[in-house]
């Protein structure tokens, strides 16, 4: 892609469909299913910089979008939830490292 966005995979009527890997310009990857050019199905998404580095979800996605929230480590004593909206993360209101809890993202 102009971009420099990479694609390796299944296509079906010239988009994305069944198994691939979609490696982001950013580093961000996506390794899972596609239908009609969207990550649909079981799929694992990989944050490669900023706030959330090395963050990986598992989970399920649908028309480009995940299915349910997920915890995800963040340190070794804090876990954190947040909802995905296609590639958009938005932050939570407030964190306390350090301490057991959990935050729903918004």
């Amino acid at each position: 892609y102009a971009s420099g966005d990479v694609y390796n995979g299944e296509y079906k009527d010239g988009k994305k469909n069944g198994r691939g890997v979609y490696k982001y310009a950013s580093g961000d990857v996506y390794n899972g299913e596609y239908k009609d050019g969207n990550m649909h199905g079981r799929g694992f998404y990989k944050w490669a910089a900023g706030e959330w580095k090395d963050d990986v979800h598992e989970g399920q996605y649908k028309d480009d979008k995940k299915k349910r929230a997920r915890s995800v480590p963040v340190c070794q004593r804090q876990r954190l939830r947040r909802r995905v909206q296609g590639r958009h993360v938005e932050r939570a209101r407030s964190v306390e490292v350090g301490q057991r809890r959990r935050v729903q993202w918004r």
